[in-house]
């Protein structure tokens, strides 16, 4: 192998000896340049995702799943704005019978719910 192609094998950053992927640098540090436009820039996972805690509503023990929450609890978050929304029962209804119970919800709760 000749000098020049010897020099440049691993990555150009310091302390790297990744081999070269792009630009002089290798995967990881060209995705950081490509996504940040700093190959250094090293994001923090979300503390639920490296503590790996539950879900971060009072007495639920589910497993965390996104943003802190367990898959129930984000649904209604990610649906409704609130984590702790409760519907009345619909699954396993049909379509009809679910407009129908959603009908029979308070207005105040419709509104809250934007039926």
């Amino acid at each position: 192998m000749n000098r020049v192609a010897q020099k440049f094998t691993e990555c150009q950053e310091a302390g790297c000896q990744g081999p070269i992927f792009a630009r002089g640098w290798c995967q990881r540090h060209y995705n950081r340049w490509w996504r940040h436009g700093d190959p250094n820039i090293v994001k923090e996972s979300p503390i639920c995702k490296r503590l790996h805690i539950g879900c971060v509503v009072e007495n639920c023990e589910e497993e965390h799943s996104a943003k802190g929450y367990c898959k129930k609890h984000y649904w209604a978050f990610h649906n409704y704005g609130d984590p702790l929304v409760v519907l009345p029962h619909t699954k396993g209804r049909a379509a009809g019978a679910r407009k129908h119970a959603r009908a029979t919800l308070p207005q105040d709760l419709k509104e809250a719910y934007g039926f």
